[in-house]
């Protein structure tokens, strides 16, 4: 028996602004199931806040995606900032030279901000 995916991704949209929220870990056993649901968010709409505040672990599967929704995003003309990343996935950002491309906000309310 297999154990559920370590991640959980809620979503809700507010005026045309997508916000995801993810908590638990962004790996290789979760990532199917990551990409499977963001995804079908990302073809709602054009706006999108990614919360990272929960996601306590991402791995290079995990990056792969952010690569994977980013040229989604960029294809469609959209926008996705990231928000509130804990000091382990910032970490993982600025090793592998994410913060480079990634728009990182330090709240949703900033992330908001910008969007808007």
């Amino acid at each position: 028996m297999s154990k559920p995916p370590q991640i959980e991704i809620t979503h809700h949209e507010d005026d045309g602004l997508h916000i995801l929220h993810l908590s638990g870990r962004l790996d290789t056993e979760t990532s199917a199931h990551a990409e499977s649901r963001i995804m079908e968010v990302i073809e709602k709409g054009d706006t999108f806040i990614m919360n990272l505040q929960d996601l306590v672990y991402i791995s290079s599967a995990g990056l792969r995606l952010i690569l994977v929704f980013m040229k989604k995003t960029k294809k469609k003309n959209a926008r996705m900032i990231f928000c509130a990343p804990g000091e382990h996935v910032l970490k993982v950002f600025e090793i592998s030279n994410f913060l480079e491309f990634l728009e990182i906000a330090g709240s949703i309310e900033e992330a908001v901000l910008k969007l808007r």
